[in-house]
C-alpha cells in the first residue's frame, strides 16, 4: 500500500511509499475522515519513502478541485510535506503554488524535524 496515515495529537500523518499514482492520491483524500483531525488542520506529508511519483499534472488538478470542496474543513490549516529528494521536492513546490488560492498554508521541507517543529509551532 504506497499511501498510509495514522492520527497523532489531532494531526494527521501520511506516509507515502514505493509508486504513488494520481488515482490512489485522489482516492485517498477522498476516503480520509476530514472530522478526526482537530481545528485547524494539520497533515505531515512523510514522501521520504517515494521511489516513483507518477502523479501528473492533470492528477493535480483533480486532488485540487476536490481539495476546494473541503476548504472548510481545511480553512486556516498547515499542510508539511516532507520530500526525500530533488524530485519530490519538485513536485511537493508545484503542489504548493498550484493551492495559493486556498485557506491553509503550504510548507516543503527537506527534514522531518523541521517539518514537525513548523507542524506544532515549536520554533
Amino acid at each position: 500500500m504506497p499511501i498510509q496515515f495514522s492520527y497523532n495529537a489531532g494531526m494527521i500523518v501520511t506516509s507515502l511509499t514505493g509508486r504513488v499514482t494520481d488515482d490512489e492520491l485522489l482516492d485517498y483524500y477522498k476516503c480520509t475522515d476530514f472530522n478526526q483531525v482537530a481545528k485547524p488542520w494539520r497533515e505531515l506529508i512523510d514522501a521520504r519513502g517515494v521511489t516513483d511519483m507518477a502523479v501528473t499534472v492533470q492528477g493535480q488538478w483533480k486532488l485540487a478541485a476536490y481539495v476546494l470542496t473541503r476548504s472548510a474543513e481545511l480553512s486556516g490549516g498547515k499542510v508539511g510535506m516532507v520530500a526525500g529528494n530533488d524530485m519530490m521536492y519538485g513536485m511537493f513546490r508545484m503542489w504548493e503554488g498550484q493551492r495559493s488560492d486556498m485557506d491553509y498554508e503550504v510548507r516543503v521541507f527537506r527534514d522531518l524535524g523541521y517539518a514537525m517543529a513548523w507542524l506544532t509551532d515549536q520554533r
